[in-house]
């Protein structure tokens, strides 16, 4: 399963810069998701969009959260952002011609 306290004490360093404004807290948020904790990764996901980070625009194209997708509180921090959720399980697609 790994090492999960050792992978939390490893998000210090990045949470005090993503608390000085110098990292988006959005790469924060997608640690605590990939950890299981949801409650803190939208803890920091309000932390960015209140700090108007760039980053929060392309929130519904982040497919590190895609599990979030249809969650209601991601859906309506979206939509907050000002853009329009994706449908569930949607991934970004890349097409070519």
């Amino acid at each position: 399963m790994g090492d999960m306290e050792g992978a939390r004490a490893s998000l210090v360093e990045p949470e005090a810069r993503a608390a000085r404004g110098e990292g988006p807290a959005v790469e924060i948020a997608c640690a605590y998701h990939w950890l299981g904790d949801d409650d803190v990764a939208f803890e920091w996901l309000e932390r960015g969009f209140e700090a108007r980070e760039l980053w929060m625009f392309f929130l519904h194209l982040e497919p590190r959260l895609r599990r979030l997708h249809g969650n209601p509180r991601f859906d309506a921090l979206v939509r907050r952002v000002g853009m329009a959720p994706r449908a569930t399980g949607a991934g970004p697609s890349l097409r070519s011609g």
